[in-house]
């Protein structure tokens, strides 16, 4: 996930699957819903569970990956990505 932009599909199944493992209900008898899911994903200090969205997650590894390039703090698969793809900017 870190290397890649996820398609908005795949944020949504990711979260489906996350919130059955709070929301499922045993056998044949489903739960109620007693708190949202955005406020399920609030940070603990704003009254939340920390529950990380797997799209904000994906923004944060991408944008590290894109500040390790611009201020060269990579060592080898920097100078690989460089002469791979950068070549010329």
């Amino acid at each position: 996930m870190s290397f890649y932009s996820l398609h908005e599909t795949l944020h949504q199944e990711i979260a489906k699957y996350q919130s059955r493992f709070f929301w499922a209900g045993e056998g044949d008898k489903q739960k109620y819903h007693m708190v949202s899911w955005p406020d399920i994903c609030k940070p603990k200090d704003h009254g939340g569970l920390g529950i990380l969205s797997s799209r904000r997650m994906n923004i944060a590894l991408l944008t590290r990956w894109l500040w390790r390039i611009a201020n060269g703090d990579g060592g080898l698969w920097l100078t690989i990505i460089r002469n791979k793809y950068l070549q010329g900017h």
